[in-house]
């Protein structure tokens, strides 16, 4: 119901943590139907939980991370909204990451790249992990692929992980597609597979999730990793709450936001081809794909005549080195546009394209679109 008063809005989430601070940022985005609201930004720990008790908000909203945090919040008797699934079987209105989901989008890509067997290195200790594990495994048991691998890494980071993993990687058959809990998890068991000398990708191709830039960007190789939508988290998180205040009925408590999708990076550049010369040319134009190469370049690489190589690939990849070399530009092209605040023209200069006319034209051939409606649909369907 609306008050007189600003409502005073408690938000349980640490802005030191990217997921967190994503999160938060979704907040704002909603217009309160409520009446004005007035913010309490409090960390997830016993401090928090004693600012919050004595604030007394109308509201609550944030990661339950704690049972100690959950009593705290049932303390006060007011609507509230969880956005963890850290303890899984809360009963609060929650908006959360749809786990399974990810789980299902993993096996997809580890297959896509051409892999057959898969391991999860996930932790017990967070409610999120067996849903994650739960929908990698349906995913590929639907595609008739069984006997996954599995390790409990007990938490992320830290000598522990490290230990259960350099113990468990050996064990592996090689080449194998692992499934990290999250980036950090996906880190470190990057980490203890160089340790072990064995090569990311082509050992172990490793995917996380959350798309954590700080994380993916700065571990070699650079992680490929599932990209949640924590900020439109935020957002319907508050919604939600705002519903509650209104004294709204029949809202739905449980709201799962599903990935984006798998954001690809060299950790998972697995090519399952015994063609050396050819893996040597699809993994050039990937990496390359963006500095204007063109199909002289990929032979002078290869070192082989460019009719063996366009015969090569034609059978073993079912196209030519040009028709790689476009596919390749158009996926960073794609990506560019709905993760960057790229001007169009610089998007096609950072894809590999002569212009942006060479681009907007590419666009119709192949996509029967245009790059800034691509764009625009893609921001449509995150609003959703």
């Amino acid at each position: 119901m609306l008050m007189d008063r600003p409502l005073r809005i408690a938000i349980i989430l640490s802005p030191n943590t990217p997921w967190h601070r994503s999160v938060l940022g979704g907040i704002p985005s909603h217009v309160p139907l409520s009446g004005h609201w007035e913010y309490l930004l409090t960390r997830p720990d016993v401090a928090g939980e004693k600012q919050l008790l004595q604030w007394k908000p109308d509201g609550v909203l944030g990661s339950f991370n704690h049972m100690s945090t959950v009593n705290s919040v049932l303390a006060l008797k007011v609507p509230a909204v969880n956005v963890s699934e850290n303890i899984s079987g809360l009963d609060l209105p929650c908006v959360l990451l749809d786990c399974n989901e990810a789980g299902r989008m993993a096996a997809d890509h580890l297959r896509e790249v051409g892999l057959h067997q898969f391991a999860y290195a996930g932790w017990s200790g967070h409610g999120a992990s067996p849903l994650r594990y739960g929908g990698f495994k349906s995913r590929l048991e639907e595609m008739g692929l069984n006997g996954l691998f599995s390790v409990d890494l007990k938490g992320f980071g830290g000598e522990e992980p490290i230990r259960t993993l350099l113990k468990w990687l050996p064990t592996l058959p090689r080449p194998i597609g692992i499934f990290a809990f999250n980036d950090i998890a996906a880190s470190t068991v990057i980490q203890a597979a160089q340790a072990l000398k064995f090569r990311v990708p082509d050992d172990m191709a490793v995917l996380g999730v959350d798309n954590d830039e700080a994380i993916c960007a700065f571990t070699t190789p650079q992680i490929s990793s599932i990209q949640a939508l924590p900020n439109r988290i935020g957002r319907l998180a508050a919604e939600l709450l705002d519903y509650q205040l209104c004294g709204k009925q029949g809202f739905e408590r449980r709201i799962l936001v599903a990935p984006r999708g798998v954001v690809a990076r060299a950790s998972t550049d697995h090519l399952a081809i015994d063609d050396e010369a050819v893996t040597r040319a699809v993994r050039f134009i990937r990496t390359h794909a963006g500095e204007r190469i063109n199909v002289a370049d990929v032979v002078r690489m290869t070192g082989i005549g460019r009719r063996v190589l366009e015969k090569r690939m034609s059978q073993i990849l079912g196209h030519s080195p040009l028709e790689e070399i476009q596919r390749s530009r158009i996926k960073l092209a794609t990506r560019l546009l709905v993760e960057s605040p790229l001007e169009l023209n610089m998007v096609a200069v950072r894809s590999g394209f002569r212009d942006l006319n060479h681009l907007v034209r590419t666009f119709r051939e192949r996509l029967n679109d245009t790059p800034a409606n691509y764009r625009r649909h893609a921001k449509e369907r995150e609003r959703i």
